[in-house]
């Protein structure tokens, strides 16, 4: 059975976390860490009591891995899978970047085909993060040039 109070638990929170990356908790604020709580622990329920959480129909997730990783990885997909998305591995050596195509443009082309944009860089202590805010700038201006479908 669901727990009808964890769904009003969410109303309560003053967090915003639509359409917003998340890369250090310890930026987040504490209603932002217990919604992200209250909401794996209700999707858990939802998946327990065989109801599905489908939010798309069908939809791509990206999944822009620059580092070997097998927990996250699967994480990842299973995670887009529970949400109705068909997770696609981009290979930075099948793409135009090796060509000199930009993160701006590299994020922004991708966006053009996704739903969801998951990003693993952490070989270099400061350098991913670096990169993941480079890629979520990049996806921030296009989305307010209208670049990005509004």
């Amino acid at each position: 059975m669901i727990n009808k109070d964890l769904i009003s638990g969410l109303s309560k929170l003053k967090a915003g976390l639509y359409q917003k990356d998340f890369l250090l908790t310890w930026e987040k604020t504490d209603d932002e860490i217990r919604q992200i709580i209250l909401v794996a622990e209700i999707l858990k329920q939802l998946r327990e009591n065989n109801i599905s959480p489908k939010c798309f129909d069908s939809g791509l997730a990206v999944s822009l891995f620059r580092d070997q990783s097998t927990r996250t990885r699967f994480s990842f997909a299973s995670a887009a899978n529970l949400l109705g998305l068909e997770v696609q591995d981009f290979d930075e050596s099948k793409s135009q970047i090796g060509h000199g195509e930009t993160v701006r443009e590299t994020a922004n082309m991708i966006s053009f085909f996704t739903d969801i944009i998951g990003i693993r860089d952490d070989k270099y202590i400061g350098i991913g993060n670096e990169y993941m805010r480079e890629v979520g700038a990049a996806l921030d201006d296009g989305f307010a040039n209208g670049v990005l479908a509004q």
